[in-house]
C-alpha cells in the first residue's frame, strides 16, 4: 500500500467513525427525547431540609395540593422582556396566574388597561412581591386591594401586581417607565425593597442573567462560543437532561455542572463599602422614581420589607439551617446600615420603615427561606395600608 493510499484508507476510516459518532449521539438525543416526555417531572426545587418543614406552612393544603402549588410556582421560569431583561413568563394555572401583560393576577382582579375611573396602584418588587410559595389571592397585592377595598368601600380600587423574581429596584424603575411610556399612569405606585437590594450580583447593577446575554450577544457578534454558552447549550441537551432524571431517581451521586463565567471579585462581599455603594443605588432609583412620579401625578410609596435576618426570632424560623445567617451576612449588615441612616436623614413621609414588624411575632412567618407565610403577607398589607393613612400620602380617599 503506497503513501496516498494509507492517507484514503485513514480518511476513510475516520470519516466512517466521525459520521457513526455523530449518528449514535443524534440517535441517543432522540431516544432521550422520547424517554424524557414520560419520565421527566417538573420537581419543586426545595432540599430534603425544606421537605422536613413545608407540610407545617400549608396547614390548609393536602400534601398533592402543595405538590401542584410548588410545582407551578417553580417550574414556570422566566421569559426575556425588553429593557428590564426578563419578566415572569404568562402562565394560567391553578394557585398561579400570569398576564401576558407582566402582572399576576390577585382576588378580584381588576381589568387591563386600567380603568381611569378607578384608583389604579401599580405594586412592584421581587419575589416576596410576586409571592412565591403562596397563591393568587395570598399576595400582598391581593391584600392590599381587600383591605383598601373594605375601608373606602365607596371608592372602587384597582391594585397590579408586577412583582417579579429576582427584582431590585434598579429593574422596577425601568418597569414603571415603561409602563408610563406605554401611557399606563397609575393614581398610586408601591415600590416593596430590602431584599434583593443586597445581593451580590447587582454590586454592579446588572440584573440576574446578565452573564447570559453577554454570553449570547458574544456569540452573536462573531466572537465564538464562550465557554458559558457552550455549557448553556450542552445542559439542555436530550441525553444531558436524562442523565439529570436518572440521578434524581436513582439517587446517582453524579453532578452536572455548568460552566460559571468568573466575575469581578471583592475583597470582602459583606464590607462596609459595598453596602453604601447598594444602599446608594438604591436611595438614588428612589430619588429618581419620586422625580418621574411627581412629573406624571403619581404618588409614590416606597416600603422597606422585612427579612428574615432582621429582628426576627430565628428559633420560629422553620428553614433556617446552618449557612443561612452566613447567606444573608450583606442583608443583615445592610439592614443595620439603613436603620441608621433613616434616624439621621429625612426619607420623606413617603417612605414607609416596615422592617422590624415582625420582632415581636413569635411564629413562623416564612414558606422558605425568604418568602413570606401568607399570614405574614396580609400583616404587611395591614401595615403598608396604616402607614400611608397615618402619614396622610394620600390628602383625601380617591374620587
Amino acid at each position: 500500500m503506497n503513501y496516498t493510499e494509507k492517507i484514503l484508507s485513514y480518511y476513510k476510516t475516520t470519516s466512517i467513525m466521525v459520521f457513526n459518532t455523530v449518528l449514535l449521539l443524534f440517535i441517543c438525543n432522540v431516544i432521550s427525547l422520547i424517554i424524557l416526555q414520560f419520565y421527566e417531572k417538573p420537581l419543586p426545587i426545595l432540599t430534603a431540609f425544606e421537605m422536613k418543614h413545608v407540610k407545617k406552612v400549608y396547614p390548609e393544603l393536602s400534601e398533592k395540593e402543595t405538590y401542584n402549588l410548588l410545582t407551578e410556582m417553580y417550574t414556570r421560569g422566566v421569559r426575556y422582556e425588553s429593557y428590564t431583561q426578563f419578566k415572569e413568563r404568562q402562565y394560567s394555572g391553578e394557585y398561579i396566574n400570569v398576564t401576558r401583560h407582566g402582572f399576576r393576577v390577585i382576588k378580584n382582579q381588576r381589568e387591563w388597561p386600567p380603568n381611569p375611573q378607578n384608583f389604579n396602584v401599580f405594586v412592584f418588587g421581587g419575589s416576596t412581591t410576586f409571592g412565591y410559595g403562596v397563591q393568587d389571592e395570598q399576595t400582598i397585592a391581593s391584600y392590599l386591594q381587600e383591605i383598601f377595598s373594605s375601608n373606602y368601600p365607596e371608592h372602587d380600587f384597582a391594585f397590579y401586581n408586577f412583582g417579579r423574581g429576582y427584582y431590585y429596584s434598579t429593574q422596577e424603575r425601568v418597569l414603571f417607565e415603561q409602563l408610563l411610556t406605554s401611557e399606563f399612569v397609575p393614581d398610586m405606585v408601591i415600590f416593596i425593597d430590602g431584599l434583593n437590594e443586597f445581593t451580590f450580583e447587582y454590586i454592579e447593577d446588572e440584573p440576574w442573567f446578565s452573564a447570559d446575554m453577554d454570553s449570547f450577544v458574544e456569540f452573536r457578534a462573531g466572537k465564538g462560543m464562550t465557554p458559558y454558552f457552550t455549557s448553556l447549550l450542552i445542559k439542555e441537551l436530550p441525553i444531558i437532561r436524562l442523565g439529570a432524571v436518572a440521578r434524581d431517581t436513582f439517587q446517582i451521586p453524579i453532578t452536572i455542572k455548568r460552566f460559571v463565567p468568573p466575575k469581578k471579585t471583592y475583597q470582602n462581599n459583606n464590607d462596609d463599602s459595598t453596602v453604601e455603594s447598594l444602599i446608594k443605588q438604591y436611595l438614588e432609583n428612589k430619588k429618581i422614581i419620586e422625580s418621574i412620579s411627581n412629573t406624571y401625578g403619581v404618588t409614590p410609596v416606597f416600603v422597606w420589607q422585612p427579612i428574615a435576618i432582621y429582628k426576627y426570632d430565628l428559633q420560629y424560623h422553620l428553614f433556617a439551617d446552618d449557612t443561612f445567617e452566613k447567606q444573608l451576612a450583606i442583608a443583615d449588615k445592610g439592614y443595620h446600615r439603613m436603620e441608621t441612616i433613616i434616624k439621621k436623614e429625612a426619607m420623606g413621609n413617603s417612605f414607609l420603615w416596615c422592617a422590624d414588624i415582625q420582632e415581636n411575632m413569635k411564629k413562623p412567618l416564612y414558606i422558605d427561606r425568604v418568602h413570606y407565610t401568607p399570614e405574614m403577607n396580609e400583616y404587611l398589607a395591614e401595615m403598608i395600608f396604616a402607614l400611608i393613612e397615618e402619614q396622610q400620602i394620600t390628602s383625601s380617599p380617591p374620587p
